[in-house]
């Protein structure tokens, strides 16, 4: 308890403050750029922290990593632009949601639960991060196979109500599989689909695939109304924040509570991130839901799960980074990276030797940086949503600069903003012919993952599939990913051959 106050007493001088105060507040604002990554928005804040004590450093970090990942949600929600790939699932519902005039209550949800899965996040880390740790290890890859295939189930679970609609969300999925694939395979070193391109060598990244799906392809819908429509509507330019009522929060505490779950459990383990925490979080509130058909129309709990689990996990990836050394995601790589450039070595000693110096004041700093987000939220999305005022013509142009400086700045790379602008097409196309666009984002971004575990576990058991329902973690995932695709595909199925 005392190392605890000595840390407390630390964290709360008015440097620290201020540095967790510019570190919330350029998170939130970079996140809303769509394009412009956590990982990236770390990465330019790197050089800022040479100057800095370790603690203030990681600290900095830390508080900007949790705002992006929040402020991912304001474009997603007003613009059908993620800012962040932790946000690509707060479109299915955001988008709709202002669409019909409710972006101030979309933008208020979006604050309200990622501040409740940051907090609750924080408390875990606190409490039980050495002991998570090494829960963590026991993941192999079968392990991460079966979360991929249960993040992909939700192609069937995700509100469809006709056979034709099944159909063309496991066609679209399946598009995305395949774009997951083109490049080197990972173990063998084949090519595929690259056609003689070595830009094509490495893939596709997503994050310029989602831009180009969600962002672009609206601005092309967009821009067939422009002669009829020059200017936002009403509706949608009055955005207030209204935030979630108690009720709200009551009726929604089963949502709530599992999405967090979510996020803490995934984002303990190395190498997930708050991606796959968002997009399973989703899937498992729209197959336990009793009007799975009306998600992605503009459901409030359609906001509230993923935004909930992203941010649990933001706090969550830290215990594999501070316990093993090993990132939780992408953006505690660059942290990670931080650590080791302030010689700061991570591993069980940092919670026997001073935690009082480093730990305990990271902790902290996660209570504040969640409380000090919840205030920004509601005052930044007032300004941010006046951008709905400008005419439609000129906000589309405004919203391709973002595509496109937000593409070509990943890797300062014309080939990613030429890969934007296909996908917008392609993403435009598919919307023409009603085919939903979230499944083959899902299927971009786990493909990866669950190629990479699929290839390793059949190496690791000898081509033995039994090897995905034998393991005791790895068994009940998988069957559970089985039956979540497959109940849903039977029931249209099933209510189509009783109806003929």
């Amino acid at each position: 308890m005392e190392k605890f106050l000595i840390a407390l007493s630390i964290t709360i001088q008015p440097n620290y403050l201020l540095i967790i105060f510019i570190g919330v507040y350029s998170g939130i604002i970079a996140g809303a750029l769509p394009g412009v990554s956590s990982p990236m928005a770390l990465s330019l804040l790197i050089p800022f922290t040479y100057i800095m004590s370790p603690t203030m450093a990681i600290i900095l970090l830390a508080a900007n990593y949790y705002g992006t990942t929040y402020g991912g949600s304001i474009s997603a929600i007003l613009f059908r632009a993620p800012g962040t790939p932790e946000a690509s699932c707060t479109v299915f519902d955001g988008y709709p949601m202002a669409q019909k005039g409710l972006a101030g209550k979309a933008l208020g949800t979006a604050i309200v639960s990622s501040t409740i899965g940051g907090m609750s996040s924080c408390i875990i880390l606190a409490l039980v991060a050495p002991k998570l740790g090494i829960v963590a290890l026991k993941f192999g890859p079968p392990e991460y196979f079966a979360l991929a295939l249960l993040g992909l189930s939700a192609v069937t679970s995700a509100g469809k109500s006709s056979l034709i609609e099944q159909i063309r969300s496991i066609s679209s999925m399946s598009i995305g599989l395949l774009i997951a694939v083109v490049g080197l395979q990972h173990t063998t070193g084949v090519t595929r689909f690259t056609f003689g391109s070595t830009k094509l060598l490495v893939g596709f990244n997503y994050v310029p695939c989602v831009i180009g799906l969600f962002a672009m392809s609206q601005v092309f819908i967009n821009a067939e109304k422009v002669g009829a429509d020059t200017l936002i509507s009403e509706k949608m330019k009055k955005v207030q924040t209204e935030l979630m009522k108690f009720r709200d929060i009551v009726k929604f505490k089963w949502i709530i509570l599992r999405s967090a779950a979510i996020g803490w459990a995934l984002g303990t383990l190395p190498g997930t991130g708050s991606t796959i925490s968002a997009f399973i979080a989703y899937n498992e509130t729209v197959r336990t839901s009793k009007y799975p058909e009306k998600f992605g129309t503009g459901l409030q709990e359609g906001v509230v799960a993923p935004e909930t689990a992203n941010n649990a996990a933001a706090s969550a990836t830290f215990i594999p980074t501070l316990t093993l050394g090993i990132p939780g995601g992408s953006s505690t790589a660059v942290i990670l990276g931080a650590f080791l450039i302030h010689g700061i070595v991570p591993g069980p000693g940092l919670f026997t030797k001073n935690p009082e110096v480093f730990v305990y004041p990271l902790f902290i700093s996660g209570f504040i940086a969640n409380a000090m987000m919840f205030f920004m939220g509601i005052y930044l999305c007032k300004y941010i949503a006046k951008v709905l005022y400008i005419r439609k013509s000129i906000l589309n142009t405004i919203i391709l600069l973002f595509c496109v400086v937000g593409s070509f700045a990943l890797n300062n790379n014309i080939f990613d903003v030429w890969v934007m602008l296909i996908m917008g097409v392609f993403g435009y196309i598919l919307m023409k012919l009603n085919f939903p666009l979230a499944p083959m984002i899902l299927g971009i971004i786990l493909g990866p993952i669950a190629e990479k575990a699929f290839v390793v576990s059949m190496i690791l058991s000898n081509n033995n599939p039994w090897v995905f329902f034998t393991r005791p973690i790895s068994g009940p995932i998988t069957i559970l990913a089985i039956l979540s695709f497959l109940i849903p595909f039977s029931r249209v199925l099933l209510k189509k051959v009783k109806s003929n």
